[in-house]
């Protein structure tokens, strides 16, 4: 009788664990599919975070070039921007009435307007300082000015910003 309860405990041990085992391997599936969930939850949340940040960067981007746009079309002074060859690249809406050119300003060398900048030496030694100079008018009369003159490196670029006004 003993032998027999023995065995029968034996077997309903090993009947316990093969159940255990069966349901052991039955949530490995659903164990996998819920981390797998999860994962995915985590990704969608991160990069919604992110789509959203990048978007409130490209409209603060968006807000500053409108204000620096505004800034440049609506100064009183004449602006000119122009690259170290002397080409011009910018002009504002009061330098191209100051000078008497339109929207061609932007093709014009700088040293056609002012000629005391024809040299890189004397562009060098006006930068950072206030002076007074000549200026020419489309119809070819002088302007006495009054220049500043800065400059601003981008990657793989110089550029000269020249704000003027007339005397």
């Amino acid at each position: 009788l003993r032998h027999r309860r023995r065995r029968h405990a034996r077997a309903h041990a090993r009947a316990a664990i093969a159940r255990g085992r069966e349901a052991q391997h039955s949530l490995q599936p659903w164990s996998i599919l819920a981390g797998g969930l999860l994962l995915c939850s985590l990704l969608g949340a991160f990069l919604l975070t992110m789509t959203g940040r990048a978007e409130h960067v490209r409209q603060q981007v968006r807000q500053r070039t409108l204000e620096l746009s505004a800034i440049f079309d609506n100064a009183v002074d004449a602006i000119l921007i122009f690259n170290d060859q002397g080409q011009i690249e910018h002009a504002n809406p009061a330098a191209q009435q100051l000078f008497g050119y339109g929207p061609q300003l932007q093709s014009i060398e700088i040293e056609q307007l002012l000629p005391r900048l024809s040299s890189n030496e004397a562009l060098q030694a006006s930068l950072g300082q206030g002076i007074e100079t000549i200026g020419r008018h489309a119809s070819k009369h002088d302007l006495e000015l009054e220049i500043s003159l800065s400059r601003y490196a981008l990657p793989g670029r110089q550029r000269y910003i020249c704000m003027l006004h007339e005397i």
